[in-house]
Parts: structure tokens; sequence; C-alpha cells
């Protein structure tokens, strides 16, 4: 049998083949979604109005997947809620991560308000406590519930209440996936990003600059010899390449850039981009300074030419990312 199609029209195949799964229906969730927040304000956890033994979880959605990755299940809270936080005689302190479960064990009611909930897994004490592992969390709701982590809470010995310096915010973003790449919303930025691994995200509209000095002509040496390049926003250098239309002789064309008019070589002279006798390009990948700041100026020295025939028309371009 070739393809499948799941569902038609909301409908299942007919006939008594085929079906729709709870899977089936997530597909699309499962697939492109990962487990999280949709909402820099949805489900965060605060102290309460006049702190006691209990948080506050704000209203909003999560989106919970299992452990297995094969579901994923959208839970809606409309009203803020308390979780209680269990006190603390035991000499040391502990810290207690606040979580939402779905409870795949329960027959859903009307409106499935039976099945997610919000619970405190509380961590070993000790002198330097750690908060509870996802697999000390999966065996406290149950090896077969989904959950997300919405924060660690640390809970002082004999403390009387929790406030907001005893909470960290352990929300994750909702991600977008994209073939193995990754696209997310930065809630600490307020910036929208992309991975092409998963792992190492940049600002969207931010992924680097070229900028490029030319130098039309017989070249001569000198300081600053075209114009100033100024950085759009935070860069790192990775890469300088440079090439000449009329190759030096005699002797290598060296030139330097300065940022801030210091030398990005400005420890290791020798390792100054360079164009050897005889060649049209040169590149270089070693630099004392990589790092440059919005609106840093960048200008280009000329510090030896060909001594046979000096080179002509250059071009010098920084391959920079964003930092």
């Amino acid at each position: 049998m070739g393809w499948k199609v799941k569902v038609v029209n909301g409908k299942a195949p007919s006939g008594g083949n085929g079906g729709v799964s709870d899977a089936d229906l997530q597909h699309v969730a499962v697939n492109l979604l990962t487990k999280g927040i949709v909402n820099s304000a949805h489900l965060a956890v605060t102290q309460q109005g006049t702190p006691n033994m209990s948080v506050l979880v704000a209203t909003g959605i999560g989106y919970v997947q299992n452990s297995a990755g094969t579901n994923v299940y959208v839970a809606e809270s409309d009203a803020n809620a308390t979780v209680n936080i269990g006190s603390n005689a035991s000499g040391n302190p502990r810290i207690d991560a606040i979580v939402l479960k779905i409870d795949l064990g329960v027959t859903p009611d009307l409106n499935a308000s039976n099945v997610a909930s919000l619970v405190a897994v509380q961590g070993t004490p000790a002198a330097s406590p750690t908060a509870p592992s996802d697999g000390t969390i999966q065996t406290s709701v149950g090896a077969s519930n989904a959950f997300i982590r919405l924060a660690d809470v640390t809970v002082a010995n004999g403390a009387a209440s929790i406030t907001n310096a005893n909470i960290a915010d352990k929300r994750v973003p909702v991600e977008l996936k994209l073939m193995t790449g990754r696209l997310k919303y930065n809630s600490s930025s307020n910036k929208l990003q992309f991975s092409h691994d998963g792992s190492t995200y940049k600002d969207v509209g931010a992924g680097g600059a070229i900028p490029t000095f030319t130098i039309i002509g017989t070249l001569v040496t000198g300081t600053s010899l075209a114009p100033v390049l100024i950085a759009p926003f935070a860069l790192t250098i990775t890469k300088a390449f440079a090439r000449v239309k009329t190759a030096p002789t005699g002797a290598a064309l060296i030139v330097d850039v300065n940022k801030n008019g210091t030398s990005i070589w400005n420890t290791n002279q020798g390792n100054r981009l360079q164009i050897a006798a005889s060649a049209s390009s040169g590149s270089q990948t070693s630099f004392d300074t990589t790092s440059l700041a919005e609106g840093d100026y960048l200008t280009l020295d000329v510090d030896q030419i060909g001594s046979t025939i000096a080179g002509a028309d250059l071009t010098v371009e920084l391959y920079c990312q964003a930092a």
C-alpha cells in the first residue's frame, strides 16, 4: 500500500479501515513544535501579593510534550493558580520544581478540565541543594504522564514565606522546527532568533556583516587610506580576506585594520593580512581583537607594498558574525 491520508475534512477514513489517533491529530504539533510557552507572560511563577508558603502561577498556555516526543498536549489556564510549598525543617535548604502536569491516566471530563494540574516536586535538602532532575520529576508525576518545568523554588530551612528572590524561572519558549534548525522568540531580549543546529541561536536579521574596504589605483603605504567603516551592531570578526587586480612583486603586500584607532593585530603584528609577492589574494583567521560593538569604527592602513610592482586596486573584506 502506498499513501495514507490520516484526516480528510476532519473525518477518519470510512469502511472500517484506518482511523485517527491522538498522534495523528497532533502530527503537526509534534513535528513542527517543541514544548514550552507561547508568550513571555504565560504561566509565570511569582510570589503571592503577601508572600507566604505558596507561589502564584499566571494564566496562559503551555505546550506539553510527552517523554517519547510523540504527542503534544495544549493546556490553557484562564485563572491565576496557587501552588503550596511544603515546610522545611530539615536543617538544610532544598529546591522544589513547579511543573505543569498532564495526567494521561484519567478519563477527561467534558472540557478535559481534570487532566492538567500544577505540582510542586520537592527536592532533597542539602548544604548546596540541587533542583529535582527531569527524571526525578517524571517519577513523581508518573512515568506515562507529560510535564513541563515552570520554575525552581529555593526553600530555606525554617522558611516562613517564598519571595521572588527564591524563584528561578525555568520556562522555555515554544520553538518552530525547520529541518535541522529552530526558530524561537527570546523573551529576555525581545528578539526573534534562529538556530541552524538547534543549539546556537542568533537574532534574526542580524546574522552577520562584511565590512569592505576598497582602494582604487596603484597602492602606496599610509594610514587610513580608505573610507571609515562603522559596525552596525555587535559583531565578531572571523576572517579577513584581501584581493588585488594587479599583484605585488618583489615583496608582499601587508595591510592592517584598526578598531577605534588600534590594530586588531596589536600584539601579534606578524599576523597582519598579507598578499604574498606575485599573488592576487590572501586571508587571515588569527586576530588579537575580534569583538566589535555597535558604533565601533574601522580604518585600513597599508603597511607594505611590492618593491618592484606595488600592486593595485585592493579590496579587503572582514567576515563577521553577529555577536
